[in-house]
């Protein structure tokens, strides 16, 4: 029995999910937790048009849908987790601001515990990782940070 019942794992899929996903595999195992594995992409759809200048473009009559993103994000987060053998998992993918809907999910989800990669490359952020420092600073549950990347 793991003294986790709701987990939140989030994972990036530009690199390092491989080894959140492990980590959540071994810390899991033989619990009976409800795992939910989340994926944040920013707005791909918002963004294009707001650099484009919303105002001029219209991204209605672009070829760009968040439906069918999220659709190809979900395929490969689920091949990932078969791979991985992430038990009783769902799979949630919400487009915004990576720390602010990490957190919503968890809260609203009643997590006990975020699970999540830190890559720890930029700037004030060398040693945690901007989201990663964002979400340990404002969550109301337990956060893990899995070191991805280069582990030396």
């Amino acid at each position: 029995m793991s003294a986790y019942k709701k987990v939140i794992v989030a994972i990036d899929l530009e690199g390092g999910a491989g080894d959140v996903l492990a980590q959540a595999t071994t810390l899991l195992e033989g619990t009976d937790a409800d795992v939910t594995v989340l994926n944040v992409p920013y707005d791909v759809v918002q963004m294009y048009g707001a650099s484009m200048g919303a105002g001029i473009y219209s991204t209605a009559n672009l070829d760009l849908d968040n439906d069918q993103i999220r659709k190809s994000i979900e395929e490969k987060i689920q091949a990932l987790v078969d791979e991985y053998h992430v038990p009783k998992c769902e799979v949630v993918v919400n487009f915004g601001r990576p720390v602010d809907l990490i957190l919503k999910h968890a809260e609203a989800q009643n997590a006990d515990l975020i699970l999540m990669g830190s890559h720890g490359r930029h700037g004030l952020g060398l040693l945690l990782g901007s989201t990663a420092n964002g979400v340990l600073h404002r969550a109301k549950c337990d956060v893990l940070a899995v070191r991805v990347g280069d582990k030396s």
